[in-house]
């Protein structure tokens, strides 16, 4: 006797089989029975273990729980677990709609060096980009975490300074105008780094004429983009526009486009998602 299975039937025994495989190696199966009291349970599986898709599995289940999870999340800021603590911290920037606390704050600006997240040096992947989140966050937040974000622009870790840089630049804080130019200008030249130009521009457009001296003083580069980037944001503080059509022409003007046909790393006044530095900055795979 031949057995025909309908669709619906083969997805619910293929899904349970999946459930059970799931509840044998101990991850968290995804239903609405999920709650407050599983929390404990999932904020451990977000730690480094030897336990695949256990933290992803965590991850997906405390984004369900939502609100509840905030406490037990802020808690685990202080863990000594380098993903644990960085798992939490997106969470809390994705669930919790205030303003981050003073410790998710250090953790935030933590997240902008390089590091093992998302790629592992194990070569696991966690679908977490920490780097992305803390910039995303503290540019919603743009009177928090002066002070650390200053510090940054000293660090040791190249990606943590130009991060900070830009978002310092972002922020108009014209005090730390020296330091901003120092990190970003470098980055206005043609290097191995996808979008930097582009970010960079826009941090220092934004510092105004705090910026200028710095820039005439690096206009003497041998660097074909460098110059021509500098030209361009030295036009734009002397000659802001809001104009489209004129945006469009002094883009296509000062088109800087890789050989593979990456997209302009200099529009001018134009507001853009971070998620498109994010997305080639902060899988942390090359460097300067």
């Amino acid at each position: 006797m031949k057995v025909r299975f309908r669709a619906g039937v083969v997805t619910a025994l293929h899904l349970s089989l999946l459930m059970i495989m799931a509840q044998a190696e101990g991850g968290p199966i995804s239903d609405a029975r999920l709650g407050e009291a599983d929390v404990p349970r999932l904020i451990a599986d977000l730690c480094h273990d030897d336990r695949r898709w256990n933290a992803e599995d965590a991850l997906d289940a405390l984004r369900e729980i939502g609100e509840p999870a905030v406490p037990a999340l802020r808690a685990a800021l202080d863990s000594k677990d380098h993903q644990q603590r960085h798992c939490a911290c997106v969470l809390l920037s994705e669930i919790n709609s205030g303003p981050p606390t003073s410790r998710q704050i250090d953790v935030l600006i933590e997240a902008l060096r390089t590091d093992t997240i998302p790629d592992g040096s194990d070569g696991k992947t966690l679908r977490v980009a920490n780097a992305r989140n803390a910039c995303e966050t503290l540019e919603r937040w743009p009177d928090l975490g002066a002070d650390a974000l200053a510090a940054a622009l000293a660090s040791d870790d190249w990606q943590q300074r130009f991060l900070a840089a830009y978002l310092v630049g972002r922020r108009k804080d014209t005090r730390h105008a020296e330091l901003v130019c120092t990190v970003l200008i470098p980055h206005l030249r043609s290097n191995n780094i996808e979008l930097d130009a582009l970010f960079a521009g826009a941090g220092l457009y934004a510092m105004g004429e705090a910026a200028r001296p710095y820039l005439v003083a690096a206009l003497h580069t041998t660097d074909g983009q460098q110059g021509r980037l500098i030209t361009a944001i030295i036009r734009d503080i002397d000659d802001p526009t809001t104009d489209p059509h004129e945006l469009e022409r002094r883009a296509r003007a000062f088109d800087v486009r890789r050989d593979y046909g990456m997209t302009n790393c200099w529009v001018p006044h134009v507001e853009f998602s971070i998620e498109s530095l994010m997305h080639y900055m902060c899988f942390q795979t090359r460097g300067p």
